[in-house]
């Protein structure tokens, strides 16, 4: 640790400038028992395999679904999610008459259908049934 109540004198230009020129004539060395302990260190860092590390593909579907919920924080933000879901499925089904009022402006359609380009193939299917 160091001492806060330490106070050093600070250091004008010209002795930062010899400091620092000072420091750059020595090269730092390292010690070889220094260098084999990080190289034998490294070395058996990449031989450790990986223990009980499971593949997401392996895990049960209802694992990974509960690990998702569980990151999702508590009940609220898990009833907001359910809701959002649920709306925009609901809206996705069943537009209401102003969606169809904004989407008429930019392109000419009666029916959902018409926008979503299948209209053929319904009238298709339906006059055969």
């Amino acid at each position: 640790m160091t001492n806060k109540d330490f106070k050093y004198t600070p250091l004008n230009e010209r002795e930062l400038s010899l400091l620092f020129d000072e420091t750059q004539k020595t090269m730092p060395e390292m010690s070889e028992q220094f260098l084999e302990r990080l190289q034998n260190q490294a070395i058996e860092a990449a031989l450790k395999k990986p223990q009980n590390i499971i593949a997401p593909e392996e895990r049960p579907l209802f694992d990974r679904l509960a690990n998702i919920l569980a990151q999702a924080g508590g009940w609220l933000p898990r009833v907001g999610l359910v809701s959002a879901l649920f709306f925009g499925i609901l809206l996705g089904f069943n537009p209401p008459k102003f969606a169809f009022d904004i989407t008429t402006a930019f392109y000419p359609m009666e029916r959902l259908s018409d926008l979503i380009g299948l209209r053929d193939e319904l009238e298709f299917y339906l006059a055969h049934i």
